[in-house]
């Protein structure tokens, strides 16, 4: 499984996108100074993610949001995403992984 998802820094107030394999792995990596954009601050919190079969839907997706270049459409996938976590929330199964948590269903998250 493939991952495209959204962090956000509190300190910078700004947001990174971006596409792996193991989303657990690249938090800890964006986290640990081994990311050239990220490694300016240490409070990256993932907010937004969707899964894919393959690395190239995953890169597409991302390249995707990308070219967006609106601060206003990422937000407005985080809060759909939020939303969609409240009226789904029944029936997923759910583990913990740096403070948050994540559905087993597509683009599900949320923050604890």
């Amino acid at each position: 499984m493939f991952f495209t998802y959204i962090l956000y820094s509190t300190i910078l107030n700004k947001y990174y996108i971006g596409s792996c394999q193991d989303i657990t792995k690249r938090l800890e990596d964006h986290l640990n100074s081994r990311s050239k954009f990220t490694k300016v601050t240490k409070d990256w919190e993932l907010k937004y993610y969707e899964t894919f079969e393959t690395r190239s839907e995953a890169m597409k997706r991302e390249l995707q949001i990308k070219k967006m270049k609106s601060r206003k459409y990422i937000e407005g996938l985080i809060k759909t995403n939020d939303y969609n976590i409240l009226i789904n929330r029944e029936g997923d199964r759910f583990s913990r992984s740096f403070g948050t948590v994540f559905s087993t269903k597509k683009k599900n998250r949320i923050t604890i």
